[in-house]
């Protein structure tokens, strides 16, 4: 949430390389660091969200499955994917909601669900499932 960037209304992501260069500028230590990966997960009001985000959700999602059965690993990648661009959008719109003056969200008063809640843990189905219906 910034200035207005003249090209946002027509051009899918024109926000994205001021975003970059604003948070390299602004936390330039961080971004030099050799210890670290400086990634800046820009997104637009409407839902777009920058590449980086989807390279980070694809990591995310290799490494959190890299260590099951083979045999799960596809579908395992494929539940974490969907639970994390959840919890990724309903931040966003969230922070948009609040920028607005929106204080009060049904729903986001509650913690994010444990993935034992929302996988399959030790045979038994989770109580009530967050991740809706598959289609």
């Amino acid at each position: 949430m910034g200035d207005p960037v003249g090209a946002a209304a027509t051009r899918a992501g024109s926000t994205f390389a001021g975003a970059r260069a604003d948070k390299r500028r602004q936390y330039a230590d961080v971004a030099a660091s050799p210890r670290c990966s400086f990634q800046v997960l820009a997104s637009e009001i409407g839902g777009r969200f920058a590449p980086e985000c989807g390279w980070l959700i694809r990591e995310l999602c290799r490494e959190r499955v890299a260590r099951v059965p083979l045999v799960i690993r596809r579908s395992l990648r494929l539940a974490w994917h969907r639970r994390w661009w959840g919890i990724l959008s309903i931040a966003v719109q969230g922070a948009v909601a609040f920028s607005v003056g929106c204080t009060a969200l049904p729903g986001l008063d509650r913690d994010v669900p444990d993935a034992s809640e929302v996988l399959v843990a030790r045979g038994e189905p989770p109580v009530v499932s967050r991740m809706g219906l598959s289609g």
